[in-house]
């Protein structure tokens, strides 16, 4: 099994001791590239150009040297904002072809990606507990989210399960097209505390006007 990043290079495999000197030797380690543009047709670099499961086997692969493996490969995306994160694989010996190598690594990486999404939920339940006492001195509408939008906590208005952020948000004045202008405060615990006001919250003050 090969885990890689977004570009195909390898981070991390384990296996068979004997399949992991077979796949040394063809550059199948620990910081290799394995993009389309560097190996040609193969099961990582397809998967990632292709952005869905793909196996390759034997003469399929572009590398002639490839010709005696089978790989099936399957893209893991970020479940907070859906950004492709990297690549499981299983590669052996063409001789172990299964046709259900494919459906295995498809489940790997569905596993991962609920492992991400319950994290990320475990971090938006200490976001709430964080930014529920600081709302609660909020006058008005607004909002506290983490680093990617998603909300932890409302107030004076229906929460909605994602805030669209600007890719260079920061705190400070901010016009956000759902909410308006608003002062957006770091909230401990990776958010933000965006109220659709014109007061500032500080952690010693409180809230202000403007």
């Amino acid at each position: 099994m090969v885990v890689t990043d977004c570009q195909g290079r390898v981070l991390w495999r384990e296996g068979n001791a004997g399949v992991l000197r077979q796949a040394g030797a063809i550059c199948l380690e620990e910081g290799a590239a394995w993009s389309e543009d560097s190996t040609g047709t193969n099961a990582i670099g397809t998967a990632l150009a292709a952005g869905r499961p793909v196996q390759v086997h034997s003469a399929e692969h572009f590398v002639h040297t490839l010709h005696n493996w089978t790989c099936a490969a399957a893209p893991v995306q970020d479940p907070r904002d859906g950004r492709l994160l990297g690549i499981v694989d299983v590669s052996g010996p063409a001789s172990g072809f299964h046709p259900a190598t494919l459906a295995l690594v498809r489940s790997v990486a569905r596993l991962a990606e609920a492992e991400l999404r319950e994290r990320h939920l475990r971090q938006v339940e200490r976001l709430r507990s964080v930014a529920a006492p600081i709302l609660c001195r909020v006058g008005g509408r607004a909002l506290a989210v983490d680093v990617h939008g998603w909300t932890a906590a409302a107030t004076g208005m229906a929460p909605v399960d994602r805030l669209p952020l600007p890719t260079s948000f920061r705190a400070g004045r901010v016009w956000l097209p759902s909410l308006g202008m608003c002062t957006v405060e770091p909230l401990p615990g990776a958010g933000w505390c965006v109220p659709a006001s014109r007061g500032r919250w500080s952690p010693r003050a409180g809230w202000s006007s403007t």
